[in-house]
C-alpha cells in the first residue's frame, strides 16, 4: 500500500520553512500493520520519541521523567534552591518531545546552558509566586495538557497512556507543565487585583480603531536579556544556540516557553497582535522580510538580543488569516480492522493513488470519492498544518486519523475567508490593558527580584551534563 504523508509540526514547528511546506512521506501503512519510520513527527509516535530519547539520555538508574536518580549533582542554585542535572535533562526531553523531534545529542548539547539560565528565572518567579502565597490553577494545568495533546494530534487519554507507560507519573509531568505556565497564573492572581478606569478602556478602544485601519502583526518572540559587560556576550551565544534549533525544525513556541527571558514572548503559546506604526524598527525591518510561519534572524534591541516568529499578517479592517474560516474538502478511509480484507486494501491503494494525482478542488470533485465540505474556524495547531500544507501545494493531504484508530483522513484545501475586523468589547479591552500592565510592573518588579536574588551556576557540573 502506498505512503502517507504526515504533516509536521508546521505553523510553529518549522518557523524557517514556509507554512504547509511539503512533508516527506513518513509512516508506511501496509495491510493491518503500520510501520512508522524515525522522521516520524506525528503526535501519535510520542512513545516512541520518548523511548528514544530516554535510551539515549539515562540518568543514573532511572531514565523517566520525573523519577528519582542515584546521580543528582546540583548545576545551580537560586536562593538556596537547587536546580539539578535530572531537573534540566527532564526540561530538554520535553522540548524534543514537544517539538515532536527524535533525540540529536548535538542538539541537545547546545541547549543545556540557555535551559539552566532559563530555568534560574523560572525558579525565581515560583519563589515569587510561593511569597505572594499565589494558589497553582490545576484547571489552567489540565486545559494546557489538553492543548498539548490536540496539537500533537492525540486525545488527552492517549498522550497520557504514552507517557505512563514510561513511568512517567500524572503529578511529575502535571508539576513541569504547572512550571511551564507559572508566569500566566501569576499573571491572573495579578489581573484580579488590577483596576482599570473607564478613561482607560475608552482609549484603548481609541486606540484598537486606529490600528485595525492600519496592516498588523501577529508574533511571538524569544528574547535574551543582558544588563551589558559579560551578561551581553552570554545573551548571544545563547541566542545563537536557540536560533540553531529552530534552524534544526524545534517547536518555536515550545522553545519560546522553555528558554525566553520575557512575559509576552510566547510563552504558554502566547503572542500578541501589534499594528504597523508600533512595531520596534528593528523589528520592523526584520518582519517585513518574512513570511507567515517564518521566523528572523538575532535581532539586536536595547535590553538585549531576540529572534521573532511571524505567525499571522492581518490586512487594513480585516481578520488574520488564523482568525479566518477555513473551507476544506474531507474524506475518511478504513484501512485496518476485523473486517478488513486483501481486496479492501487493493481497492484503496488504487483510490489512494488516484487521489494524490489531484492538482485542484475540481479534480478532487470529480475523483467519485465520498466526500463532505467542512468549515474550520480557528483550527488548532495541528489542524492548521494540515490545511496550510494544502494550501501550500495546491493539493490533498493524507494523515492517520487522530481520533480514529486503522483510519486515514484526507484533506483538501478550498478558501480561507478573512472577514471584517471588529474592535474588542469592553472586557476584551480590560483584559489587554490589564496583561499590559502586568508586564510592564512585573517585569519591572522581577528585574529588581533578580539583582537581589543569589544565583548560582556551577560551571563545572554544567560541563558534565553535557558529555
Amino acid at each position: 500500500m502506498m505512503s502517507v504523508a504526515v504533516v509536521s509540526s508546521g505553523v510553529f514547528g518549522k518557523p524557517r520553512s514556509k507554512i504547509g511546506d511539503p512533508v516527506p512521506e513518513t509512516t508506511i501503512i501496509k495491510g493491518r500493520k503500520k510501520k512508522t519510520t524515525d522522521a516520524n513527527r506525528n503526535g501519535s509516535n510520542v512513545l516512541s520519541i520518548l523511548k528514544q530519547i530516554n535510551s539515549r539520555l539515562c540518568v543514573g538508574s532511572q531514565t523517566s521523567i520525573g523519577s528519582a536518580t542515584k546521580d543528582f549533582f546540583t548545576v545551580a542554585t537560586v536562593n538556596g534552591d537547587d536546580i539539578t542535572n535530572v531537573d534540566v535533562i527532564n526540561s530538554m526531553k520535553l522540548v524534543f518531545l514537544f517539538s515532536g523531534k527524535p533525540l540529536d545529542l548535538l542538539q541537545a548539547r547546545s541547549m543545556f546552558k540557555p535551559i539552566v539560565i532559563a530555568m534560574t528565572e523560572e525558579r525565581l518567579i515560583q519563589q515569587y509566586a510561593k511569597l505572594l502565597e499565589i494558589p497553582a490553577d490545576e484547571a489552567a494545568v489540565t486545559e494546557r495538557i489538553s492543548e498539548i495533546a490536540a496539537n500533537n494530534g492525540v486525545s488527552v487519554q492517549k498522550f497520557m497512556e504514552d507517557i505512563r507507560k514510561l513511568g512517567i507519573s500524572d503529578k511529575a509531568f502535571r508539576d513541569n507543565i504547572k512550571n511551564r505556565i507559572l508566569l500566566s497564573i501569576v499573571a491572573h492572581a495579578f489581573a484580579e487585583e488590577t483596576n482599570v478606569s473607564k478613561a482607560e478602556i475608552k482609549a484603548a478602544r481609541t486606540n484598537a480603531a486606529r490600528e485595525i485601519r492600519q496592516k498588523r502583526y501577529f508574533l511571538s518572540e524569544i528574547i535574551f536579556r543582558s544588563n551589558g559587560g559579560n551578561d551581553t556576550t552570554v545573551a548571544l551565544e545563547n541566542a545563537r544556540s536557540v536560533l540553531a534549533l529552530i534552524k534544526g525544525g524545534f517547536n518555536f513556541s515550545t522553545i519560546a516557553e522553555t528558554l525566553s527571558h520575557e512575559a509576552h514572548s510566547g510563552k504558554n503559546s502566547n503572542a500578541r497582535w501589534i499594528g504597523e506604526d508600533a512595531v520596534d524598527p528593528s523589528l520592523k525591518q526584520a518582519i517585513l522580510k518574512l513570511l507567515p510561519g517564518f521566523c528572523s534572524d538575532i535581532i539586536k534591541t536595547n535590553a538585549g538580543y531576540k529572534i521573532a516568529c511571524l505567525l499571522d499578517v492581518a490586512e487594513s479592517n480585516r481578520v488574520g488569516m488564523m482568525d479566518g474560516k477555513f473551507k476544506i474538502l474531507k474524506s475518511r478511509f478504513q484501512y485496518g480492522g476485523p473486517l478488513f480484507t486483501s481486496s479492501d486494501g487493493k481497492k484503496l491503494d488504487e483510490t489512494l493513488n488516484r487521489i494524490k494525482d489531484v492538482s485542484s478542488v475540481d479534480e478532487y470533485k470529480k475523483l467519485g470519492v465520498a466526500f463532505e465540505e467542512v468549515v474550520f474556524e480557528k483550527p488548532n495547531e495541528y489542524e492548521m498544518n494540515q490545511i496550510m500544507a494544502s494550501k501550500s501545494s495546491g493539493q490533498p493531504i493524507m494523515y492517520q486519523s487522530p481520533d480514529q484508530e486503522n483510519t486515514i483522513d484526507v484533506i483538501m484545501f478550498v478558501e480561507v475567508i478573512c472577514g471584517d475586523a471588529k474592535i474588542p468589547d469592553d472586557e476584551e479591552l480590560k483584559e489587554k490593558l490589564v496583561a499590559e500592565k502586568f508586564e510592564k510592573d512585573f517585569m519591572n518588579a522581577f528585574k529588581r527580584l533578580k539583582t537581589t536574588a543569589r544565583i548560582i551556576i556551577n560551571t563545572e557540573n554544567l560541563k558534565k551534563v553535557m558529555q
